[in-house]
């Protein structure tokens, strides 16, 4: 079984699992950030990634969400045909729970205790 295999199978036992245990009330979106990775046809064997920031209810929503993004910004000029051939192409790295931000900017604003 091949390194992609194997991650897929992991995917799908993933997105079967519940969501963060502090869920907000239902109905509710919540900031997730996404990670993926896309396929080598679009690449040529590179690894290229696409990061985006999405509001959904759910971590599968989330990732579908965050696809269908990648899926628009990769629409060949004027076609509206994507270069994507399925958003099940584009596998998930990594979803994380809100929308970090880089710290490097602030701690750098802030004097250091020995600075003081």
């Amino acid at each position: 079984m091949s390194w992609i295999d194997a991650y897929r199978e992991q995917y799908e036992a993933d997105k079967a699992q519940p969501d963060h245990p502090s869920e907000p009330a239902p109905g509710e979106p919540r900031p997730y950030s996404v990670l993926l990775v896309y396929p080598d046809y679009m690449t040529g064997g590179d690894l290229e990634t696409y990061y985006t920031h999405v509001e959904a209810r759910t971590v599968g929503a989330a990732i579908r969400a965050a696809q269908q993004e990648c899926q628009n910004a990769n629409i060949v000029g004027g076609t509206q045909e994507s270069l994507l051939r399925s958003l099940d192409d584009l596998l998930v790295l990594l979803v994380i729970d809100g929308h970090p931000h880089d710290l490097k900017f602030q701690a750098e604003e802030e004097p250091t205790d020995a600075a003081v």
